[in-house]
């Protein structure tokens, strides 16, 4: 225990990285340095001298650690240790060679860089000799701290005013104070949150991967490439009898058009009228439609045939395909929104709201001023 105690209590060393886990052949219990490894800690109060006294380990508690064995073909094998010390003042962590054998069966090869472990013959996992000491390879290398979460007051009014504008960020929210009316918070109340993170904005960002670069390939010419989708069936009838919305976007300027049908069957008459007033009202011509398989399918995918103008049908999933229009009709939901929290709005009144929203998105997109 002398030098595993002498590697675990100094001061300094070349190793800087308190997640190392190192596996030592001469330790007899397994310790680690972070209650993130532990599910739960049972309190101990407990130092652990060398013999010369000249190092000392505290050990504030106890409990089980489950870790992530890789092995050399990088297959993960999980491995829970019943019985680890918990030191914060230690500098690495240390599984216990001797432990392993005695408790789970698992053994050692030695080579010249590694030690495999083994379990009844099979490979489990591996340590890598790097400056004299065992490195095991795990993963990932430490849990994921998540207590954030639970931190965050959701009926707080700015976290529900975050959620009210799209999840807009904080910062963006300051700023927007100074150029809007209507948001009943001050700069001082925002700030005062930023120590916090949204737990959604923060999964998003880590699971979500955008492709950028087939994302920004875009037309450079007004009528190059219109994305066309519907929304609904809303859930309330509108004062028209409308149920559903048709939205196209051109993809150069992002210019957006939209208009209320009663039912889908509407959709081929809606889709050509949209047709002519856009390439009448613009003066353009419009070289290609991007959709999905329900307008490439029907009567609008025959049309387009016979008047001879391509279409690209979207691949399920793509959003890179399908992701101009998803965002458009995103965008507008999120603006309509604000609009009709007061439940004494009528939902009935939804043709206009979106309407007004749409009207807001588009003061900087008219095509004559881009």
């Amino acid at each position: 225990m002398d030098k595993g105690l002498s590697v675990l209590a100094a001061e300094g060393g070349i190793f800087s990285d308190r997640n190392t886990i190192l596996l030592d052949s001469g330790a007899d219990i397994c310790i680690f340095n972070d209650k993130r490894w532990f599910p739960s800690i049972k309190p101990l109060d407990i130092s652990v001298s060398s013999v010369e006294n000249t190092q000392c380990l505290q050990i504030e508690g106890g409990g089980s650690v489950t870790i992530s064995l890789v092995t050399t073909d990088d297959d993960v094998m999980p491995l829970t240790i019943l019985e680890a010390a918990y030191a914060p003042s230690a500098k690495y962590n240390i599984v216990s060679m001797s432990y392993l054998a005695k408790r789970a069966k698992i053994y050692g090869k030695w080579n010249e860089s590694r030690v495999t472990l083994e379990y009844d013959g099979c490979e489990v996992g591996q340590a890598l000799l790097i400056d004299g000491l065992y490195h095991l390879s795990i993963k990932p290398s430490l849990p994921t701290q998540v207590a954030f979460v639970g931190s965050i007051n959701y009926d707080h009014p700015v976290w529900i005013w975050h959620r009210r504008l799209g999840h807009l960020s904080l910062q963006n929210m300051v700023n927007l104070l100074d150029i809007s009316d209507g948001i009943p918070l001050t700069k001082q109340q925002i700030r005062a949150q930023m120590v916090h993170i949204c737990p959604i904005c923060a999964t998003s960002r880590a699971l979500l991967h955008i492709p950028r670069d087939p994302a920004t390939r875009r037309q450079k010419v007004f009528g190059g490439l219109i994305h066309v989708d519907i929304w609904g069936p809303y859930s309330v009838e509108g004062y028209d009898g409308s149920f559903y919305f048709f939205f196209s976007t051109d993809d150069a300027t992002r210019w957006t058009t939209e208009k209320p049908m009663v039912r889908k069957s509407d959709l081929f008459t809606v889709f050509r009228d949209n047709h002519y007033q856009l390439e009448v009202a613009h003066g353009i011509v419009i070289r290609c439609y991007r959709f999905d398989t329900e307008f490439a399918n029907g009567p609008v995918g025959k049309w387009l045939n016979k008047k001879h103008i391509p279409f690209e049908p979207t691949v399920p999933y793509a959003h890179y395909m399908g992701g101009t229009h998803e965002r458009v009709n995103r965008i507008i939901r999120e603006k309509a929104a604000p609009m009709i929290q007061e439940q004494s709005i009528s939902g009935q009144l939804t043709k206009i709201i979106t309407g007004k929203a749409l009207e807001t998105i588009q003061e900087t997109k008219l095509p004559e001023n881009l």
